[in-house]
């Protein structure tokens, strides 16, 4: 049987699309899958597998000293590579340079056949590299010295990061890469045959919700708690977010807004679909600060479309316009957030005269594309 490693330095709590990957090949991919990874320090739910071995590391925590963060990476590096040298995979996928190392190990000293595939979650710039940790630096180089050579496929979320990409490392040919978007499972379409949906009855509230990770820096979050507590709708706003600073958890916890409630112990991602799916509009409010947000399509908008949520994305976010949609819903619309007070808001909920048109954007196929890579 076929041995396949995966090494994904971040804990895998913090990235669905991984676990999404993981749950699909339990049922998908005739082979034996060693996962390599950290133990996550922000009370999520631990992902478990009936069929997939997962071995967990120490992750570093933010108290903790250089020495000791140090240490810990170092554990990871060299513990994962000891169990490859006894696992033996033919088939090495390793997620972003976190978790290079010991797949350059591996691959560069004791089995050279290993099939490599490269993914990464977000796209990284050379500029991001010059200013990050030394440590990121050397597995960096040691990517592009070996492993982006080696690498049988690399891939991203979509189109414009692939053009980035290939922009930054000229000597890799386009076949190499490959575009796998991050869509949820198929099942959540399942959920929604008892959707309630308020449009465009006005008598009703207008439910708006935001998942995901939160900065006053780099999101919109005030501008538009702003714009709503002058919006003389009925609205309520709701926001679940664990990954934000105190800046911002300061914000959100001393709002005096009735019509927003913050749940700072956000969603477990299998609880999702059952809750999103009792909302009308889905928010994404990313600023656009870098070429990686800005030519982004968050997982969040696949999310909220699979729930059957309209979506209401910040216009900097170039990558999302793509999937715009203003003649059918559920309904793809940007907003000029710098501008929020010109957002007519009625026209945005209105769907009179509009088809119905079901999301298509689901992991399954994406996911059979990487399985026939792996066999």
């Amino acid at each position: 049987m076929k041995k396949v490693a995966i090494i994904h330095y971040q804990p895998l709590e913090y990235y669905p699309p991984t676990t999404n990957f993981l749950q699909y090949l339990e049922g998908n991919l005739n082979a034996n899958v060693y996962v390599f990874t950290s133990k996550n320090q922000l009370n999520r739910a631990p992902y478990i597998s009936r069929k997939i071995k997962i071995n967990r590391a120490s992750f570093p925590k933010k108290k903790d000293s250089f020495i000791i963060s140090l240490f810990k990476q170092a554990l990871f590096n060299f513990s994962t590579f000891l169990r490859l040298l006894i696992f033996r995979p033919h088939v090495v996928l390793y997620y972003e340079t976190y978790s290079a190392f010991p797949a350059y190990l591996y691959l560069k000293f004791f089995n050279k056949e290993a099939k490599l595939l490269i993914h990464f979650h977000e796209y990284f710039s050379k500029e991001w590299y010059e200013g990050g940790m030394k440590l990121v630096k050397l597995y960096h180089k040691i990517e592009v010295d070996f492993l982006f050579k080696k690498a049988y496929f690399i891939s991203q979320t979509n189109e414009y990061r692939v053009e980035f990409f290939l922009a930054d490392y000229p000597f890799l040919q386009k076949s190499k890469l490959r575009v796998l978007p991050n869509y949820p499972p198929f099942v959540w379409s399942e959920l929604l045959n008892n959707k309630v949906c308020n449009f465009p009855d006005d008598n009703k509230e207008l439910k708006l919700v935001y998942v995901g990770s939160l900065s006053l820096k780099a999101t919109y979050i005030k501008e538009f708690c702003t714009w709503l507590a002058s919006c003389k709708h009925n609205v309520t706003f709701d926001i679940y977010s664990f990954n934000l600073d105190q800046e911002t958890s300061d914000y959100l916890c001393n709002l005096n807004m009735p019509q927003v409630r913050f749940f700072s112990s956000g969603i477990e991602y299998s609880d999702l679909p059952a809750i999103l799916k009792d909302y009308d509009v889905g928010l994404i409010l990313y600023r656009g600060l870098s070429n990686n947000s800005k030519y982004c399509a968050s997982n969040k908008l696949f999310e909220y479309m699979a729930c059957g949520l309209d979506v209401w994305f910040s216009d900097k976010m170039i990558g999302t316009y793509p999937y715009i949609t203003e003649n059918t819903f559920p309904k793809v619309i940007k907003i000029d957030f710098e501008n929020i007070l010109q957002f007519d808001v009625e026209k945005a909920i209105d769907r009179e005269g509009l088809p119905e048109v079901n999301n298509t954007y689901f992991a399954e196929k994406v996911y059979y594309n990487i399985i026939q890579e792996l066999n």
